[in-house]
């Protein structure tokens, strides 16, 4: 075993991350001569390879990162991970016993054969990490992040999960409870193999396969939340709408969960992370974020009266801020779309030459505005419809709610043609989406009423030309008139195919 100390380090933590300041290197060669597990590790790398040792009941590694460190047959018990990052690494047979991971990255590692009983493990994140034949007996894994991650073989004895996320992750062998199912976000069916354990420990077993829970959602005392996380294991997709996805973003659903302001906020955030990365991945639509946003404003207004949640203030600020910024495509797009609409706007739609048939099925967007359908053309499979807005100009609701249906890289490719269209022509006067709401705090200077802007005084990080700064009104929902069920944007998204 080498040991190198009194240089800086400066490495990631996590993939992205600020780094962290390494003051100690150790390197293992099979034992631990020096006693390094000895006494607590602290700013330390820790690389090699380690067989066969017991650390001492006092040895906690904190600010520490382990890369490259393969450990088989090593007894963790009552050794405390905070604060640090695993890289690269490898477990075999090692015994983590009434131990305790806290605020630890774990990437690209493996753990077989590992033993986890009475461990808690809590707010750490795992990327690309497998844990195979491991036992995890009366473990507490909560408010943890899981991407491409694999369960094999695991021994499993209660719920195991509480308030995670999970994306691209696979269970095979492994037992999961209907009860992790309902409370954490990211599981899908596809990607868990064998049945679901019912009930509580003590309880008379009874297993479930994924479409057996469909019968879980008609329980009028289960939360609509819990039903939202079955029907996504069962379904996997957000896009055909859902009841519970409705009731997930009004606020009537969550102030009765305001019983700890700490608890509140981590179910909350986790939410809301899990949306912002559907939506990154374009799996949900940004209706979607818009409530939410609008939602996290109004419990802003309310704490923010109360005055006395200055914790749970803060986080549920930071959440609608960052729905804020990815709202901010939505609304620049809004903005262009506004200056290049005229009389007519050419939707490709799905559903053949029944002209009934689309003013029933797009009803949303017609009850906003007196426009008509002008034209009705075939355009290969799908048909070209063309909207008339001839005698009412104010077409601005109708294009707010249709650009709602659309997915985020859908905005983005929609703003660039605008962008491109608007080049060939010649320079006009710069419109803007201030124009359109009407209602509040009347401005002196003519009709414009309120500005949007969602506090990003930053160019937009992915596109450069996106610089417009909107105030958030109090209610983005209500401004724009976006209060429509997600089964009927998903019904308006199926029929309207692109935007011409």
């Amino acid at each position: 075993m080498g040991e190198e100390t009194g240089s800086d380090e400066k490495r990631p933590a996590v993939p992205g991350g600020l780094g962290q300041s390494i003051s100690r290197r150790v390197v293992f060669d099979g034992d631990d001569p020096e006693r390094v597990f000895a006494q607590e590790v602290r700013s330390a790398k820790l690389t090699g390879f380690l067989r066969g040792h017991r650390t001492a009941p006092k040895c906690n590694i904190v600010e520490s990162v382990l890369e490259d460190f393969d450990a088989e047959s090593v007894d963790f018990s009552r050794c405390d991970f905070k604060d640090s990052a695993i890289r690269s690494s490898g477990f075999r047979g090692c015994h983590f016993g009434s131990s305790s991971f806290a605020y630890n990255a774990v990437e690209g590692s493996r753990f077989e054969e590992c033993d986890f009983p009475d461990t808690d493990i809590h707010n750490c994140t795992f990327f690309d990490t497998a844990f195979l034949g491991c036992n995890f007996s009366n473990v507490l894994i909560k408010s943890c992040n899981f991407a491409r991650c694999e369960f094999f073989d695991c021994r499993t004895s209660n719920k195991m999960f509480e308030t995670s996320r999970f994306s691209d992750c696979d269970f095979r062998n492994t037992e999961l409870q209907v009860q992790t199912i309902e409370e954490n976000f990211g599981l899908v069916s596809s990607r868990y193999a064998g049945l679901l354990r019912g009930g509580r420990p003590g309880d008379v077993p009874r297993k479930y396969a994924a479409a057996d829970l469909k019968a879980f959602l008609d329980e009028p005392f289960r939360h609509s939340l819990k039903k939202l996380n079955i029907d996504y294991f069962v379904h996997e997709t957000f896009l055909d709408g859902s009841p519970f996805l409705d009731a997930s973003v009004r606020i009537e659903s969550w102030m009765p969960m305001f019983r700890t302001a700490s608890s509140f906020v981590v179910v909350l955030g986790q939410w809301v992370e899990f949306i912002l990365g559907l939506y990154t991945r374009d799996e949900v639509t940004t209706h979607t974020i818009a409530c939410l946003h609008s939602m996290t404003g109004t419990l802003v207004d309310l704490l923010s009266e109360e005055g006395f949640h200055s914790q749970a203030l803060s986080s549920i600020t930071g959440a609608h801020m960052s729905l804020a910024r990815a709202a901010e495509v939505y609304l620049y797009t809004l903005d262009q779309f506004d200056v290049a609409v005229g009389e007519e706007l050419t939707l490709l739609v799905e559903g053949g030459d029944d002209y009934e048939y689309y003013y029933r099925d797009l009803a949303p967007l017609f009850e906003r505005t007196q426009a008509i359908i002008a034209r009705l053309a075939p355009h290969n499979s799908p048909w070209d419809l063309v909207v008339s807005f001839v005698g009412n100009p104010d077409h601005f609701l109708f294009v707010a709610l249709l650009l709602a249906t659309r997915l985020r890289f859908e905005l983005f490719r929609l703003g660039e043609r605008v962008r491109a269209e608007q080049k060939q022509l010649p320079a006009a006067g710069g419109g803007s989406i201030r124009k359109a709401i009407r209602g509040k705090e009347a401005s002196t200077k003519g009709d414009t009423v309120v500005e949007i802007n969602l506090g990003v005084h930053r160019p937009m990080p992915e596109n450069p030309t996106l610089r417009l700064k909107f105030y958030v009104p109090g209610d983005l929902v209500a401004e724009l008139k976006l209060d429509v069920g997600s089964q009927a944007i998903a019904k308006i998204r199926k029929t309207v195919r692109d935007i011409l």
